[in-house]
C-alpha cells in the first residue's frame, strides 16, 4: 500500500515539474533564448521516462492490491488521481500554448523568407493594383 502511495505521490511531484519546465520553456520561446531550450528538453524528456516508471508501478501496484482485496481509501485514491488528472491537463495546456508560441514564430519567419524569395508577388499584392478598402484613418483623426 505504502508503495501505491509512493507512487502516487512521485507522479504529482513529476507532473508539477513538468508544468514548472513548460512554463519555463515559454517564457525561453517569448524571450527567443533558444540555447536554454536545449536543456529543458532533455529535462522534460526525464521527467516523461519517469511518469513512464511510475505509471507501471501504480498499474502492478494496484493489480496486487485488488488480487490480495485488501482494503484501500477510497477518498485517498480518489484525490490523489483528481490531483494527478489536474496535474496532466495543466501539462497538456501549457504544452498546447507553447506549440502555438512556435507556429506564430514560425509562420512569421516563413512570411518574412516569402517576401524576400519573391519581392514582386509581395509588391504585387500590396502595391497599387490592390484597391484600398477602408480610409486612412489617421488623415480624418487629424481632420
Amino acid at each position: 500500500m505504502e508503495i501505491l502511495k509512493d507512487a502516487y505521490d512521485t507522479e504529482a511531484r513529476l507532473l508539477e515539474k513538468l508544468c514548472s519546465c513548460l512554463q519555463q520553456e515559454r517564457d525561453c520561446l517569448i524571450a527567443g533564448r533558444v540555447r536554454d531550450l536545449w536543456p529543458l528538453r532533455e529535462q522534460k524528456e526525464r521527467i516523461c521516462g519517469q511518469l513512464k516508471v511510475q505509471e507501471k508501478i501504480i498499474k502492478e501496484q494496484s493489480g496486487e492490491i485488488l488480487k490480495r482485496g485488501q482494503k484501500v481509501s477510497m477518498e485517498w485514491i480518489i484525490s490523489s488521481k483528481k490531483r494527478i488528472r489536474n496535474l496532466k491537463g495543466e501539462a497538456a495546456s501549457r504544452s498546447s500554448e507553447n506549440m502555438k508560441i512556435v507556429k506564430d514564430m514560425l509562420d512569421f519567419i516563413d512570411g518574412l523568407i516569402d517576401a524576400i524569395m519573391s519581392p514582386e508577388v509581395q509588391s504585387h499584392d500590396y502595391g497599387r493594383t490592390q484597391r484600398m478598402i477602408s480610409y486612412p484613418r489617421i488623415l480624418f483623426k487629424e481632420a
